[in-house]
């Protein structure tokens, strides 16, 4: 995202733009977490600068409903965006994500209307591939291990004992990075300059500047998990990618390896990665995408002791 300075340069940009209609943007991000939550001096500049720009809060817990002006609106800004919602904007043109993902336009309205859908594509990358390096580190280092034995009160060598053959360093270790976009090339090129052995998932082997990295097929991937010491999975959530990660591929991964997940939720089968985590399968799971968030609380992979679990702020920064 820009700087303050980026961006008042072309809001003032926009006083040069001359509209013939009023543009109405519904937008979501008025939620009381920074994250999800528009600053009102950019609103207020907005307005300065090109009145005829109007944005309306909507589809949030304080203003559900919409109102006759927001239900005009050309564009819809934020993460919230439902089908129901599409159907109830017949102005609808524009549908801009605060975030990567855009599976919430992913529906027939959305194709039919011909509505334009775009994303925050470059504001997040470097935080997201940031934190799956942090996984990678605490697991490495076993800093996981060391959290349990504080909580019981034995914080001492004896305790941690037990994670002595877990704990070396990213030299040689050998790392699948799986969804290979701008996050997946941005951690690629952080684990190559620490000295570890990139593998990568991607479609297309194209626009690829990484040395010696072994690419695999999708539908290789149960193969392409042999022999990894990490497969992080950045993977979008779409028929292909549903419950991809399920007892058959976590059965192929070595028992010293270690499941790392910020793509999407849906993309891992939970119930077979928390019996996996159970039979000591593979090593530990870094997780912080779920099916269903927040995480419930009666949900087994809470009381895991080789789980490193953030609630969906991967992206934060």
């Amino acid at each position: 995202m820009e700087k303050t300075g980026g961006i008042s340069k072309q809001l003032a940009a926009l006083s040069c733009v001359k509209l013939n209609k009023k543009i109405i943007i519904a937008c979501d991000l008025f939620l009381p977490l920074k994250l999800y939550h528009l600053p009102a001096g950019f609103v207020n500049n907005l307005s300065r600068h090109q009145p005829m720009v109007e944005i309306h809060e909507v589809n949030t817990p304080e203003k559900p409903s919409l109102s006759k002006i927001s239900s005009d609106a050309q564009i819809y800004f934020g993460n919230r965006i439902t089908r129901e919602l599409i159907q109830k904007l017949p102005e609808l043109e524009w549908i801009h994500f605060g975030s990567i993902g855009v599976d919430r336009a992913i529906c027939p309205e959305v194709a039919d209307r011909a509505i334009k859908v775009s994303n925050s594509r470059g504001t997040m990358e470097d935080y997201v591939a940031t934190h799956a390096l942090s996984m990678i580190l605490a697991f490495t280092r076993g800093l996981q291990h060391s959290f349990h034995i504080q909580q019981k009160g034995q914080l001492n060598r004896p305790e941690f004992d037990s994670y002595f053959d877990h704990c070396g360093s990213l030299e040689g270790k050998n790392i699948l990075i799986v969804g290979f976009g701008e996050i997946g090339e941005r951690l690629g090129k952080m684990v190559q300059s620490l000295g570890m052995n990139l593998s990568i998932v991607k479609r297309k082997a194209t626009g690829i500047n990484l040395r010696n990295e072994n690419t695999f097929k999708l539908e290789d991937l149960k193969k392409a998990v042999k022999g990894k010491d990490f497969v992080i999975n950045l993977l979008p959530e779409t028929g292909l990618t549903r419950k991809l990660y399920n007892q058959n591929i976590f059965s192929a991964m070595e028992k010293n390896s270690f499941f790392i997940s910020l793509g999407r939720g849906g993309t891992v089968d939970e119930a077979d990665l928390a019996l996996a985590l159970e039979r000591e399968e593979i090593a530990g799971a870094g997780l912080d995408v779920f099916e269903n968030e927040p995480l419930p609380n009666d949900s087994k992979l809470l009381a895991l002791k080789n789980v490193i679990l953030t609630p969906h702020v991967a992206g934060l920064g």
